[in-house]
């Protein structure tokens, strides 16, 4: 069993309930937000050790946003889970520094590839992720410099 706890982000109820069965089934402990601003709270309150996070959520913050001020107040590595790689998005997302950029639809072993991927790398310089810690699968997504995990390559 794993002591480490995730913060799933996901505003679509039939997603964030796969992606918690799947981190049930890695064993590890989870606890889940809707909306941007209640994962804000609720990293501020838990200071969970990991956090996956949808771009695109309900209410007045999206994602990065939300990403941003978590990692500028707490130093908890972020994992996007997106289905939107427009530059946009990306540019923003970049900006965040973090850990990766997991397009949906992704399956449980790339899930856990790269969570086990981001635990391993130890006491780094966030409690999860150490500087330059990056999975052998990423590819860069065109010249963004933000890493896009995926078993497939969606990008040319």
């Amino acid at each position: 069993m794993n002591s480490e706890k995730i913060l799933v982000v996901e505003d679509e109820w039939v997603v964030a309930d796969q992606i918690c069965r799947n981190l049930k089934d890695f064993g590890y402990t989870y606890s889940t937000a809707s909306t941007a601003e209640e994962a804000v709270r609720k990293a501020q309150e838990e200071r969970p050790d990991l956090i996956l996070m949808d771009i695109v959520l309900k209410g007045e913050m999206d994602g990065i946003e939300a990403a941003d001020r978590i990692t500028s107040q707490f130093d908890i590595p972020v994992l996007f889970l997106t289905a939107y790689t427009n530059h946009e998005y990306i540019e923003r997302a970049k900006q965040t520094k973090p850990f990766g950029y997991l397009v949906k639809p992704f399956n449980e072993k790339e899930l856990y590839t790269n969570i086990d991927t981001c635990h391993r790398q130890g006491n780094g310089t966030s409690r999860l992720l150490g500087e330059g810690a990056w999975v052998g699968s990423i590819r860069l997504i065109g010249h963004s410099g933000i890493p896009f995990l995926s078993s497939r390559s969606l990008m040319k």
